[in-house]
């Protein structure tokens, strides 16, 4: 129960910075930008259902992981270059409720800020007129919450494992290119040309595919065309019978790893260093 209480404070802390509220202006702004120039085509007719989620979506990939890494990269690491964690692990509290509550609180921030740029596009779009499939919002808000929890456990598991602020941007940083600029996905290409002797092959073998479908973005993406197979324009096609490491249950397992696998490396990297 003592991380609960860190993650309070957590964002009591993100509340008293105005961290909390940078996040949440932000989102609302960029996403209300966003549903106002949706609403309407460029006739000046009211957009079909399901634009404003597809762009929201669109713009989430990329601004929801930012806020993720931005907020939660120095959380753990600042607590110890300021001196802050020996005074707090000197009250009853642990390393893993250090780590729980900081993952907890981050998350929240982030969610807080999620839901309300999803609701003040949503109202702006409906006051311009547009067509909106509430559906489809709904779902496109649990998927940008998820990719939000993936992006704060990252965050959080390299900030528990680094022993500066400097170090923890710049890997978190890294990663939040690596993932949403597709980074990722030249790793396996770049591995099989190298494994077939630095040539191109004439077919591509499925572990390169599964490999690319780890990238947590792609994953989540999965998970939305999985989850509305042509339901919305916006999500790529999906066959009938997708291959496995397009199904649900991939992406799925894909997300709740880079759920908890950040956070217990982190952990059990930050519980063996010696502060």
């Amino acid at each position: 129960m003592s991380w609960r209480l860190l993650a309070r404070k957590d964002v009591g802390d993100a509340i008293r910075q105005y961290h909390l509220h940078a996040a949440v202006a932000l989102t609302v702004l960029l996403f209300a930008g966003t549903a106002y120039v949706t609403a309407r085509t460029f006739r000046g007719e009211p957009a079909a259902p399901g634009a404003i989620a597809g762009a929201l979506a669109t713009l989430g990939t990329f601004l929801v992981p930012l806020l993720a890494v931005g907020f939660s990269q120095g959380v753990v690491v600042g607590m110890r270059e300021r001196g802050d964690l020996k005074l707090l692990l000197g009250l009853p509290f642990s390393r893993r409720d250090v780590v729980l509550g900081s993952v907890a609180g981050r998350t929240a921030v982030v969610w807080a800020s999620v839901l309300a740029g999803v609701l003040i596009g949503t109202l702006v779009g409906l006051a311009r007129g547009a067509g909106l499939a509430f559906d489809l919002l709904l779902i496109v808000t649990g998927m940008l919450a998820v990719l939000g929890a993936v992006f704060v456990a990252i965050a959080v598991g390299i900030s528990s494992s680094v022993s500066t602020e400097t170090r923890a941007g710049a890997l978190a940083i890294g990663a939040f290119f690596l993932f949403v600029f597709q980074l990722w996905t030249q790793i396996p290409r770049l591995l099989l040309w190298v494994v077939n002797g630095f040539a191109a092959p004439a077919t591509v073998p499925t572990w390169v595919h599964v490999l690319i479908n780890c990238n947590p973005v792609l994953a989540a993406w999965n998970l939305l065309a999985t989850v509305l197979p042509g339901g919305a324009a916006f999500v790529a096609e999906m066959p009938a019978t997708p291959p496995f490491y397009r199904a649900l249950p991939f992406a799925v397992a894909v997300l709740a790893a880079w759920i908890a696998g950040p956070i217990a490396l982190g952990y059990r990297r930050f519980d063996r260093t010696d502060l």
